[in-house]
C-alpha cells in the first residue's frame, strides 16, 4: 500500500509523516517533523547545498541514502558541497542530452539591439554596476522591445499563440517593457518578487489561456516553478551567471500538450567588453572553448537534435572578440575549467588544446601566501608535476 505524500510548507503540515515534501524554509528548528528521522532524502536544487542554511539541515539528517538533484551542478562562487555529493555523479544528464527525449528542442536567436551600448558602463565584480544598468536599459527598453517584436514576425508564424516571459533586471524595467509590448499589440503583464501568490496564480492562468502573450518578470522564475507552456523567452537583460541563465532558459524547455518548441530572444545589446558570452554559450551546449570558437566563427559544431543557434553579425564579431579574453591564467580559473563536465576526462595534452591555457599557467607555483610565484625552473619538475596534475588540479 502507498502511502499519500503531504507537505510541509506554507502553512501546511503532516499529519502522517511517511513521504513528505518539504520546503527548506519549513525544516529550521522547531521544525513540525523531524529530518533526522526519514530513512530516504531527496534535495532538489543540490546546487544550493553550500548555503549555511541547507548545510544546516543536512548535518541533521542521517539517512540511510541521500540524493541531490540539479539542473545547474556547477556554482559561479567557487563554493563546494562535495561533502554530500562527491564526484562522479551517479547520473549527469545535460540539457543537450534531454533534449529530445526528455526536453523540447530550442530555436536560440541572439540579437543585435542596435543603438544600446552597454560597454561604457561602470563594471565591478564580474558584473555591471546595477543603478547604472538598470537606468540604461530603462531608458532604452523601446529600442528592445522593438528588435525583438520585429525578430517574433520573423521567426514566429503565428504570434496569437506565443506564450513568453521576458526576463527584466527591476520592477521598472518590466513595467517599461510591458508597456512596450502592449503599445504594439501584445498583451503583457508585470510579475515581480512582491507580487502576491494569488496574483501569480492568475497571471500564469491568463499565459497558459492566451489571453496575456508575455510576462515581464523580476527575480522569479529562476528555478521551482514549473510553467511548460510557455513557448518564447525574452532574454531583456545581461545575466553574468551561467547558473542563473540555465535556470531561466529552463523554464521554456518543459514538454506540454501541442508544444513543438521552444524560441528564444537574447537581445545583447552591445556589451562591456568583461562580457562573459562564453558563459551561457558553453553551459547551454557543452562544447569545450575551443569548439565553441570554431562553431561561433565557422559556423559549425554539434547541437541537439531539432535545435537551431543563430547570431546576428555584430554579435558574432562581440563573441568571438571576447573569447580570447576569457582563457584564465590563474589556478582558481583553471581548476573552474578542469571542474567542467567537457573537460572532466581530458589529459593535459589535450585539456590545453581545447581551453589555449597556457602550459606555463599550469606549472605557475603558488606561495604561501597565495600570490604567484617563480615559474617552474627545471624539466625534472615538470615532469613530476604532470604526472600528478590532474589530481591536484581537481582536489586542491
Amino acid at each position: 500500500m502507498v502511502t499519500a505524500s503531504e507537505l510541509l510548507c506554507q502553512g501546511e503540515r503532516p499529519a502522517i509523516q511517511r513521504h513528505v515534501f518539504a520546503s527548506i524554509d519549513s525544516l529550521g528548528v522547531g521544525a513540525a517533523i523531524d529530518p533526522a528521522a526519514f530513512d530516504l532524502v531527496i534535495l532538489d536544487e543540490a546546487h544550493h547545498a553550500a548555503a549555511e542554511s541547507w548545510k544546516t539541515l543536512l548535518n541533521r539528517v542521517t539517512p540511510t541514502e541521500l540524493l541531490g538533484l540539479t539542473g545547474t551542478p556547477e556554482r559561479a562562487d567557487g563554493l563546494d558541497y562535495e561533502r554530500h555529493f562527491p564526484r562522479p555523479w551517479v547520473g549527469n544528464l545535460r540539457v543537450w542530452n534531454a533534449i529530445p527525449h526528455a526536453l523540447v528542442p530550442f530555436r536560440y536567436y541572439m540579437l543585435d539591439v542596435e543603438g544600446a551600448d552597454l560597454r561604457d558602463l561602470a563594471w565591478t565584480a564580474g558584473r555591471y554596476a546595477p543603478d547604472q544598468l538598470a537606468g540604461r536599459l530603462v531608458s532604452a527598453a523601446e529600442t528592445f522591445v522593438l528588435r525583438a517584436v520585429r525578430a517574433v514576425s520573423e521567426c514566429i508564424e503565428r504570434r496569437s499563440e506565443m506564450r513568453a516571459i521576458a526576463f527584466c533586471v527591476n520592477v521598472r524595467h518590466a513595467e517599461e517593457v510591458a508597456r512596450r509590448f502592449a503599445d504594439v499589440g501584445f498583451s503583457s503583464q508585470v510579475v515581480t518578487g512582491k507580487t502576491n501568490s494569488v496574483e501569480r496564480r492568475v497571471a500564469r492562468g491568463d499565459l497558459d489561456a492566451g489571453r496575456v502573450h508575455v510576462l515581464c518578470v523580476v527575480d522569479i522564475y529562476n528555478e521551482g516553478v514549473d510553467v511548460p507552456n510557455v513557448n518564447a523567452l525574452f532574454f531583456f537583460r545581461p545575466t553574468e551567471s551561467a547558473t542563473v541563465f540555465l535556470q531561466q532558459f529552463g523554464r521554456g524547455l518543459r514538454r506540454a500538450p501541442g508544444k513543438a518548441e521552444l524560441v528564444v530572444f537574447d537581445l545583447t545589446g552591445r556589451q562591456h567588453l568583461q562580457f562573459r558570452f562564453d558563459r551561457r554559450l558553453r553551459s547551454l551546449l557543452g562544447h569545450t572553448p575551443r569548439e565553441l570558437a570554431e562553431f561561433v566563427s565557422k559556423g559549425f559544431g554539434r547541437l541537439p537534435a531539432g535545435c537551431l543557434l543563430r547570431l546576428d553579425e555584430q554579435v558574432r564579431e562581440d563573441v568571438v572578440a571576447q573569447m580570447p579574453r576569457a582563457i584564465p591564467s590563474d589556478q582558481a580559473g583553471i581548476r573552474a575549467l578542469l571542474r567542467e563536465p567537457a573537460h572532466a576526462q581530458l589529459s593535459l595534452a589535450a585539456f590545453l588544446r581545447e581551453t589555449d591555457v597556457a602550459v606555463d599557467d599550469v606549472y605557475r607555483r603558488v606561495d604561501s601566501g597565495g600570490g604567484c610565484g617563480s615559474r617552474q625552473a627545471s624539466m625534472h619538475e615538470k615532469s613530476v608535476k604532470r604526472r600528478r596534475w590532474r589530481w591536484r588540479m581537481s582536489t586542491s
